[in-house]
């Protein structure tokens, strides 16, 4: 048998030179005078990534291919925008947000959307404390302190498995320093909170059923009485108030309808305000995720939560098995709301009730539809889904027709906000809901 010399076809051969000069010219870049430019420093972790996402740009150059060219450098922006924030924060801060960063990075090169969302997660814990601990610095500047540091050595313990050489003869083991760090920590927190949450709770209960102030005349309040008449849709009414008051929130913050008929797809497709995700895989047991079966083992779920109402089960007791959870990383977790907030962020969410209610209360449907709006206002709001969703969506259907808007803003919000089990079925699913949520907005179904 005799040997035959390999041979290339020209698009392998062009492939393959492609890549060869883009990874020269990013070898080649000057990072320096571009740190000088932006007045940043890049760190050789953060550098290594800069010069991948470089690379990744001049490939997609020579093909023409400018949607991964957008992609690239959406990827490296948001590189440097974490790089800046990481300046401004405590060292503990720093190392948590470094670990994250590169968490979502590793698994956004690989396609693994459930450690991404996971790392998005912590990060949005990170910088909620960071949130709480500098709201507790002008009234309460030594509370505030001690938060932070109690925060610095829990990550610490977690992080290394060592107590601090300080506390080393107080604790028998990293995990009784972490509870105890846990426990004071919440002590602040409650004396911090207690105040404006009795403020919040007179505030509701003298008005339980107000969810938003609806828009009084124009394009708005047409936008809401016809979700209101719709029968087009077949809704439950459970449903179709959850979406009536998420869209009054999210156009008063001022979200272009198409934008708000997005989210509005996915709350159709999610659960109702309050409610906890079932555990029941009757028909189908095999198909149960993993993350329910520990919920079933160890913490009761199946008995005490599953497919109930939090007016039934309350916050308190919500609350200690988030904290139980957390304490674990979210091994088990569980969907719970309207959104069907899952692991880190339902504890945002629980704490978004707690703010509202205090931790002894069983609140409303209607009340939950307060708690629950208030969570996607802030987190769509906030600096990682406002860049995430909303400015994503901005730049990619900013000057589509309406219609077409709202069916990339599904798309989008699927895919960036809610992630849930196949993705991809469900965002064609939540688009095309979207789009027939817009048309009835408008008065065009």
């Amino acid at each position: 048998m005799k040997w035959k010399e390999p041979t290339f076809d020209d698009t392998s051969v062009i492939k393959v030179l492609a890549a060869a000069n883009a990874r020269r010219k990013a070898d080649e870049y000057d990072y320096e005078e571009e740190q000088n430019k932006l007045n940043l420093t890049y760190p050789d972790w953060a550098k290594e990534w800069i010069k991948k996402y470089k690379e990744a740009w001049y490939i997609a150059e020579a093909s023409g291919d400018r949607i991964a060219m957008n992609k690239a450098k959406e990827l490296a922006d948001a590189l440097r925008d974490k790089l800046r924030k990481m300046t401004t924060i405590p060292e503990w801060a720093q190392q948590q947000m470094q670990k994250q960063t590169l968490r979502w990075m590793e698994a956004n090169e690989v396609g693994n959307v459930r450690v991404m969302r996971l790392a998005s997660e912590a990060e949005q814990g990170i910088e909620d404390k960071l949130k709480l601990i500098e709201s507790m610095k002008q009234k309460w500047p030594d509370d505030a302190k001690t938060l932070n540091d109690l925060t610095a050595k829990w990550y610490y313990v977690d992080d290394n498995e060592f107590i601090p050489y300080e506390d080393r003869e107080k604790y028998a083991s990293p995990e009784s320093a972490k509870a105890e760090y846990t426990k004071q920590a919440q002590e602040i927190i409650a004396k911090f909170e207690k105040p404006k949450q009795e403020e919040k709770k007179e505030a509701a209960n003298k008005e339980p059923n107000k969810v938003a102030n609806e828009p009084a005349k124009g394009t708005g309040k047409a936008i809401i009485d016809n979700l209101r008449n719709d029968t087009s849709l077949g809704l439950s009414k459970e449903i179709n108030d959850a979406m009536i008051n998420i869209a009054t929130a999210l156009l008063n913050e001022g979200y272009e309808p198409a934008f708000v008929a997005g989210v509005l797809g996915n709350i159709m497709a999610e659960g109702s305000p309050g409610m906890f995700e079932s555990s029941a895989y009757i028909t189908n047991p095999r198909s149960k995720p993993d993350y329910l079966k520990y919920m079933d083992e160890n913490h009761d779920y199946s008995n005490v939560f599953s497919g109930k109402n939090i007016s039934e089960v309350g916050i308190k007791k919500t609350y200690e098995v988030l904290k139980k959870l957390d304490e674990g990383g979210y091994v088990g977790k569980f969907g719970l709301g309207s959104v069907q907030w899952t692991g880190g962020r339902t504890m945002g969410l629980i704490q978004s009730y707690i703010e509202l209610y205090g931790e002894d209360y069983y609140p409303t449907k209607a009340e939950s539809l307060i708690a629950e709006n208030k969570m996607i206002v802030k987190e769509l709001n906030g600096d990682f889904y406002n860049k995430k969703v909303y400015q994503n969506w901005k730049s990619q259907y900013g000057n589509s027709n309406g219609a077409d808007a709202a069916y990339g803003a599904g798309s989008i919000v699927t895919y960036k906000y809610e992630t849930p089990r196949d993705t991809d079925k469900q965002a064609k699913i939540r688009a095309n809901n979207a789009k027939n949520v817009y048309k009835v907005m408008m008065g065009s179904n």
